[in-house]
């Protein structure tokens, strides 16, 4: 890949993060603002009483799965961009970037990943 190819690469991704990350992070934010009302109802009726005290541990499951599928996600996205490096795999997108710019080289690996 040229570097060009690279920062359009980069771009791509970044349009798509900012309309996925964004939506996750609403969904469970929602998720956490119904645990307050959820349990108080829960508490409040005989027969679901026991099941309030189950609403903060799924909140947490919930947490997990969710950033294990975020996590996953990214992945994807970087592969599907073609943002791996291809001798070691590891992300050219972290912050800090870690290609060397003024070598064309990964960060992690020293592998070669842009052409001249």
């Amino acid at each position: 890949m040229t570097r060009d190819e690279f920062i359009d690469r980069l771009k791509a991704l970044k349009r798509e993060a900012t309309i996925f990350l964004p939506a996750c992070l609403i969904v469970y934010l929602g998720a956490m603002a119904g645990v307050g009302p959820a349990q108080r109802w829960l508490a409040n009726h005989q027969s679901t009483a026991r099941l309030a005290n189950l609403v903060l541990p799924a909140l947490i499951v919930l947490l997990v799965i969710n950033v294990a599928f975020l996590k996953w996600d990214v992945k994807r996205r970087l592969r599907k961009h073609g943002l791996l490096c291809p001798a070691c795999g590891k992300p050219l997108t972290k912050p800090p970037v870690r290609l060397v710019d003024s070598t064309g080289t990964c960060g992690s690996c020293g592998a070669v990943v842009f052409e001249d």
